[in-house]
């Protein structure tokens, strides 16, 4: 009964073996087991090979005339592709030997080996930049690091120079209040003159 809905289907490959069963298990749900999937499939491969589903019981004169019609008449179509398709080959051989003489398979294999050589190549020329990217950041970090440390002997100097300069505001200052305490003692040990 699938078959005689949906057969047609299957055969013209529209619908697959997942869409058969699916639909055997919707419709005998209670009795049906995954065990049952390879005879399914049997029965879904030569049906869809013939068109004719399988019968295990005697069919009528017509129906077996019209299946054995439909086996015959499948053969013949399969018979006819294959003969097609041989053809088609035969002709696509011919074809490659004249466009690409009796040489082809040398000529295929020639440019097969420099695709390869165009692809070492590329990965040379890539191993190339990313060393040179690599050499490059080494240098720049180098330089980095010079000029860091020319920076901080920099600013140690400047600092030095600093404190060399604070050292003599400070000394400065210091004797400038030395001066002004022994001026102001000598006036303090001055007697008052008025005058």
């Amino acid at each position: 009964q699938i078959w005689e809905e949906l057969g047609v289907f299957h055969y013209a490959q529209k619908l697959s073996l997942d869409d058969f069963v699916q639909e055997i298990r919707v419709r005998i749900p209670k009795t049906w087991h995954d065990g049952l999937v390879e005879y399914v499939k049997h029965v879904y491969f030569t049906s869809r090979q013939t068109g004719v589903f399988t019968r295990w019981y005697a069919l009528d004169d017509a129906t077996a005339l019209d299946n054995a019609l439909r086996m015959a008449a499948d053969k013949n179509k399969r018979d006819r592709q294959v003969l097609s398709s041989r053809l088609d080959l035969e002709r696509r051989q011919k074809q490659i030997e004249e466009a690409y003489g009796t040489d082809a398979v040398r000529r295929a294999r020639h440019a097969v080996e420099r695709a390869q050589g165009h692809e070492r190549n590329d990965e040379i020329k890539q191993r190339v930049v990313f060393n040179n990217l690599r050499t490059k950041a080494v240098k720049d970090e180098q330089i980095s690091l010079m000029r860091q440390s020319v920076r901080e002997k920099q600013f140690g100097e400047l600092r030095k120079e600093e404190m060399g300069r604070l050292r003599e505001i400070l000394d400065a200052d210091k004797e400038g209040r030395e001066e002004d305490r022994i001026v102001r003692k000598k006036k303090r040990n001055q007697p008052y003159k008025l005058g």
